[in-house]
């Protein structure tokens, strides 16, 4: 039986891989799944680029800056979608209750993520060039306590920062309402010698995770469960993704190639690569696997 190694952060939002193992789905195709579990997306990023795992569930963002050679990678498939994962929050009392209010303002983000470059996304919306705001580069747990401190106006971020903010704050506490500024995509991308090497495997495994993908939509309780479990995160975690910020959906969509093409222009501004011509993004992405397991998932013109 052919084996494929998956590397993967530990959010929600590789769900098909865990409710194909449970369901059997693998086994019924076929092929055997490991997983190399790493902290977030751009870590599991680089273990498939040190030869630790065959594929990596990353995002678009890591995929941009790592500023990969096209002749040796490609992106496969898309697993997930977020437009309303990320949140920009900040102190009223600095006088921020739009997304127009952060002109001038010092706004806290992790550099090289989707949420620095959510934030230019929300910028650029309000009018604002991003050299009339401050950014400060932090980690993640620091986001909240700066906030609350005053050492920042606004931070951007998902999940336990901007509840531990709202605890801090109190009634200080804004939640700007930006909408969905930029779609968060997570990517499967694979060496060009291993989906060549193991290219039977691969088709098999995604033949079960389209399987999966299928169940996913039609039993989410049970999703959540599953997920939550497996990826040793709580429930209401898993929950609000599946019901209110994320898509599970296997394929590969326009959107991919206008995120990334979106993500290479932020980039480039905030000279975080070292390049200044913008690259074709349609050199990095392999339509064939997906195009023989079930074609009607490529709608990516090509």
């Amino acid at each position: 039986m052919p084996k494929v190694t998956i590397a993967l952060g530990t959010g929600p939002m590789s769900a098909q891989v865990f409710m194909a193992e449970h369901k059997g789905y693998f086994q019924e195709e076929g092929v055997q799944v490991e997983l190399v579990r790493r902290k977030s997306g751009p870590q599991a990023l680089i273990a498939m680029l040190e030869g630790k795992a065959d594929i990596a569930h990353t995002s678009s963002v890591s995929i941009v800056l790592e500023n990969l050679d096209f002749s040796k990678y490609a992106i496969i498939a898309t697993g997930a979608t977020a437009d309303d994962l990320l949140k920009v929050v900040g102190r009223k009392d600095r006088g921020i209750l739009t997304p127009k209010d952060l002109r001038g303002k010092t706004i806290g983000v992790i550099k090289g993520t989707y949420a620095h470059f959510y934030v230019y996304k929300v910028l650029s919306y309000a009018g604002i060039p991003f050299d009339e705001v401050r950014i400060v580069f932090m980690k993640k747990p620091q986001l909240a306590p700066a906030l609350a401190d005053g050492s920042i106006d606004a931070f951007c971020q998902h999940s336990q920062p901007i509840t531990q903010a709202q605890k801090l704050l109190g009634d200080n506490f804004v939640m700007l309402k930006s909408g969905a500024m930029g779609r968060q995509i997570v990517s499967h991308i694979a060496s060009r010698d291993t989906i060549k090497a193991k290219r039977e495997g691969i088709k098999r495994m995604y033949a079960a995770m389209i399987r999966a993908n299928e169940y996913i939509l039609t039993h989410p309780q049970e999703t959540i469960k599953v997920v939550a479990e497996a990826q040793n995160i709580k429930l209401g975690k898993v929950k609000r993704f599946i019901e209110k910020e994320g898509n599970y959906e296997i394929g590969l969509k326009q959107a991919l190639l206008t995120t990334l093409e979106g993500i290479d222009q932020w980039a480039m501004q905030c000279d975080l690569v070292q390049y200044d011509t913008p690259r074709n993004f349609l050199g990095l992405i392999d339509y064939s696997i997906l195009e023989e397991v079930d074609p009607d998932s490529v709608t990516l013109i090509h």
